[in-house]
């Protein structure tokens, strides 16, 4: 994948995370409920194909009954903690798809398990945290997905057809176009009533929902002597933030191209900024209101800016 492919995979893994964890507080609106599990649906075959890309030659190393061994191992055992899970909550479309016999599993055809993999994968990864008391853990639910794609890759009637995906990114970028499109048209609609109703809840979904450039994130040098210092800190105790979304653009330019970076573990990042002139910048992080000011960037020498955040009532 390429480096904005990732980019924009990243911003829909975060929105689904930012869903999995207000479950409760947006099942007041049934759609958000719908437009969660096509999320996760696109995610899920964006995942399986970038898995295929990276991971196109390993199928042919490994053995076909190796693997095979491996993801019917991992059905029966993230497959019976989905079960009791599903008994204890009362939710009868997971116990549906969790109840299966040994030998029924045992007895299936490749594709058909492959199919069964990835469905108890999905049912799987919204309640994991719930799952480690039936002796089911992260790894369990990541080892089955990682896979799926390595099972299609040793199927004889199934490697060609996967190369030919290798071989193309149309597939991925089609679902990424997909993804943000149900953001764009479905999710911003539906959220967009939270804004008045609890800031708190949209400011982390507005955090979510920004594309941040991951191969910038980490960038903690600046020309000698110029660029913005941002710090950003909490506005009661003083301590530093981390991972806090910062964005900046010249006031009277275009946010189509404002920059975007998160702070580091010291709460702080630097805008490499080479025009002089007045910013708009925002700062924005789950639990606290969303922050506004501006700053004047002198090009010829380093500005520090502070950024003090207040905790959301």
């Amino acid at each position: 994948m390429t480096r904005e492919e990732l980019n924009q995979q990243s911003m829909l893994e975060s929105v689904h995370a930012f869903l999995d964890r207000n479950e409760i507080a947006l099942s007041v609106n049934p759609a958000i409920v719908t437009i969660t599990t096509n999320l996760s649906s696109i995610l899920t075959t964006i995942r399986n194909l970038k898995q295929i890309q990276d991971k196109s030659t390993k199928g042919a190393t490994r053995g076909k009954s190796e693997i095979e061994t491996s993801i019917t191992n991992g059905i029966l055992k993230v497959g019976a903690g989905l079960r009791a899970f599903a008994t204890e909550a009362k939710n009868y479309e997971m116990l549906t798809l969790s109840t299966f016999t040994d030998s029924s599993i045992r007895r299936m055809r490749d594709s058909d398990l492959a199919d069964k993999a990835r469905t108890i994968c999905e049912a799987a990864t919204p309640v994991v945290g719930n799952l480690s008391i039936y002796q089911v853990m992260q790894t369990d639910v990541d080892t089955l997905s990682a896979n799926v794609p390595e099972y299609l890759l040793a199927m004889p009637d199934g490697r060609s057809i996967l190369t030919q995906t290798k071989q193309s990114t149309a597939a991925i970028q089609a679902k990424l176009d997909e993804g943000k499109l149900l953001l764009k048209e479905k999710l911003d609609v539906h959220m967009s009533p939270f804004k008045s109703t609890n800031a708190t809840l949209y400011g982390e979904y507005k955090n979510a929902r920004i594309i941040i450039d991951l191969a910038a994130t980490h960038e903690s040098t600046s020309l000698p002597g110029k660029g913005v210092k941002v710090l950003v800190v909490d506005n009661a105790t003083g301590a530093p933030i981390v991972d806090v979304n910062v964005t900046a653009h010249k006031r009277g330019g275009s946010e189509l191209t404002k920059t975007v970076k998160r702070t580091g573990t010291d709460g702080s990042l630097i805008f490499n900024l080479h025009e002089s002139g007045e910013y708009v910048y925002e700062g924005t992080f789950g639990g606290y209101a969303i922050e506004t000011g501006s700053f004047v960037n002198n090009a010829e020498a380093m500005t520090e800016v502070t950024i003090r955040m207040k905790k959301s009532i």
